[in-house]
């Protein structure tokens, strides 16, 4: 489904307005129109489309009542006011949504150690160098003034034998991205399909809701992740259902958690075609 265009965007809010019965004033409906085209160029996946304009209209509405509200003889002013949108009461919409961005440098001290400790690995070209790419993006962002909190989707498959430093490099580069201020507390949550999958319908969503909400702010690594999906969802393996709640939270919570699945090379091949939407969720795959 295409995202709405600004001119069907405003179209919808003129219908809602008119179904709440509602005047939208000529200089509200310019800042309307302005706003509605910034934020379409300025969209991501989460972009809410119908779903933001109904809401811009609930907001100014609630915000017409508000204003009037504040006037001392309300009670005396005319029933077509309490049915007037203006410039103020849409203007006031966007004004509150501007969530004040936290101004986090980067940590030095913290990113030089974890640099340090990456580097010292043998190998791992491609990895390394994605890292230090991925820190002059940062760098760039913040000299312009750019959040770059939750801002990178970082989702990772890792493939490899044992012993190859999988886990380990997901440990560092979990310091890396607080050091950078793209995450905030830097964790590795380490599972496994025993921690995500429950024995009766039902308790997977739990269990591996509960674990995501624990990597929240930091990297959720899902070790052999390969067993949620080798019995191909028949029966009674309830690791299908894992997967399903893992993307549906990955695109829910876009940005504020990353996963990395960790696995034997051919073993994460048949991962990776075991469900469509798990080859669009992971960004990078590193053998």
């Amino acid at each position: 489904f295409q995202d709405y265009i600004p001119q069907e965007l405003e179209e919808i809010a003129l219908l809602e307005y008119n179904k709440h019965k509602l005047n939208l004033l000529p200089e509200a409906k310019n800042v309307l129109s302005k706003k509605l085209v910034d934020a379409y160029r300025s969209r991501t996946n989460s972009f809410g489309n119908a779903r933001m304009v109904i809401s811009i209209v609930n907001e100014s509405k609630m915000n017409m009542g508000i204003r009037l509200m504040k006037n001392e003889n309300v009670k005396e002013l005319p029933a077509e006011l309490f049915a007037e949108i203006t410039e103020e009461d849409v203007a006031q919409v966007f004004e509150d949504n501007k969530r004040k961005k936290p101004n986090i440098p980067v940590d030095e001290d913290l990113l030089n150690e974890s640099l340090a400790e990456l580097n010292e690995l043998i190998g791992l070209t491609n990895v390394k160098n994605e890292v230090n790419e991925l820190i002059k993006l940062v760098r760039f962002y913040q000299e312009e003034g750019k959040d770059v909190m939750n801002q990178f989707p970082l989702h990772s498959v890792f493939t490899g034998n044992p012993g190859t430093g999988k886990t380990t490099v997901a440990r560092i580069l979990a310091k890396i991205f607080k050091a950078i201020g793209i995450i905030e507390r830097g964790d590795l949550i380490e599972v496994d399909r025993e921690k995500l999958v429950g024995a009766f319908v039902g308790q997977t969503a739990i269990k591996t809701s509960e674990m995501i909400d624990k990597a929240k702010g930091s990297v959720l690594f899902i070790d052999e992740a390969y067993a949620l999906t080798a019995h191909g969802g028949s029966g009674n393996d309830f690791g299908k259902e894992a997967v399903e709640t893992i993307l549906k939270r990955m695109e829910d919570k876009r940005g504020e958690f990353i996963v990395v699945a960790a696995g034997y090379p051919d073993n994460m091949k048949a991962f990776l075609e075991a469900n469509p939407g798990l080859k669009s969720r992971f960004d990078k795959i590193f053998n």
